[in-house]
């Protein structure tokens, strides 16, 4: 109904194992009036139906694969994410980028043909969200030429590959440069060490570092994340930001000092310091290092500054209740299950 209200032209793929389910859903005569302006298939080649210069917009459900067909295409989005890393790309398309709008539901959970027709006129009317879709294209499409950021960093990544025995020095180095903020920061810490790299560190200590940190500095081979994180006197936690520790972190109410490395660390570091505002990210030198300087400062910043605290507090309160009994969480995962059972 909202594709009809609109009164524009509209291509909707409606997957083949869903469309008899559907077949009653369309009101009478609704294919019959539409049938001037609007096709209905049970399949589509997305990346070339995006990449024709009359798609105005693309409703999706913001995959990682459909929200890249859209950018590399310059198309904005009505975003509808069902699960997954879906709502996590809606974020970046809406708040981040803001190259689409998202939908919102009623109070049964329905979104309105109203609610529809709306958010597609305002995305259509407004030239802000094509003009950034546009920009966001181009910087995207320059990242993949030679020379370019994606281009660069994909080579890099295939050299790291060939000789990733070579980083063995560097890993030192930056490892000295960790444990020699954590002494300049004259704070208690606990810094876990795994087995399989402990013997290839120790002489990145510089002379006498671990007789200094004696009394306020622990150094071990393996801690109960859980548990330590738990701890009253726990202030902040140094992260590569994994899923797992994201979550663990914000349900004890812990600020984060954040290092990622690769996959989702980048996504969940963005979220951290820039959306929930519960931590800082670490700048690595001209060199690739991330000095003692600078992470003494972000642990200072990080420990002096209230609202780091106050914000993690706020969201694990939100994280437990939606977990309770009647919160967003717990029904979702009810929700889910059912679905599952039928």
């Amino acid at each position: 109904m909202a594709l009809e209200l609109s009164n524009r032209p509209f291509l909707l793929v409606v997957r083949p194992d869903i469309t008899d389910k559907i077949n009653d859903a369309y009101q009478k005569g609704f294919q019959d009036r539409i049938a001037t302006r609007g096709h209905i298939v049970s399949w589509a080649p997305q990346q070339k139906v995006l990449a024709h210069p009359s798609i105005a917009c693309f409703i999706s459900h913001c995959g990682w694969n459909s929200t890249m067909e859209g950018i590399s295409n310059g198309v904005p989005f009505l975003c509808w994410p069902y699960f997954g890393d879906q709502m996590h790309n809606e974020n970046y398309i809406c708040n981040i980028w803001r190259i689409g709008l998202g939908f919102n539901r009623d109070g049964s959970g329905i979104i309105t043909s109203e609610e529809i027709k709306s958010k597609l006129q305002e995305l259509l009317d407004n030239g802000k969200y094509k003009a950034n879709a546009l920009n966001l294209k181009e910087r995207v499409m320059n990242s993949i030429k030679e020379d370019g950021s994606s281009y660069n960093n994909f080579n890099h990544f295939v050299e790291w590959l060939k000789a990733k025995m070579s980083t063995t020095l560097l890993d030192r180095t930056q490892f000295q440069e960790l444990a020699m903020a954590l002494e300049l920061c004259n704070r208690p810490f606990l810094l876990v060490v795994r087995p399989d790299i402990t013997d290839k560190i120790n002489d990145a200590y510089q002379k006498g570092f671990q007789d200094r940190i004696a009394t306020r500095g622990h150094i071990v081979s393996w801690a109960p994340q859980q548990k330590v994180l738990a701890h009253p006197s726990i202030a902040c936690f140094i992260s590569h930001c994994g899923w797992n520790s994201t979550m663990e972190g914000i349900s004890n109410g812990v600020p984060f000092l954040c290092w990622p490395y690769f996959g989702d660390q980048m996504h969940n570091e963005n979220y951290i310091c820039n959306i929930w505002r519960i931590g800082l990210g670490l700048s690595k030198d001209e060199s690739g290092i991330i000095t003692r300087e600078e992470i003494k400062t972000k642990l200072e910043e990080l420990l002096d500054n209230s609202k780091y605290k106050a914000n993690v507090l706020d969201l694990k309160e939100r994280v437990l209740n939606s977990i309770k009994e009647g919160g967003s969480s717990y029904n979702n995962f009810k929700n889910f299950v059912e679905w599952l059972k039928a």
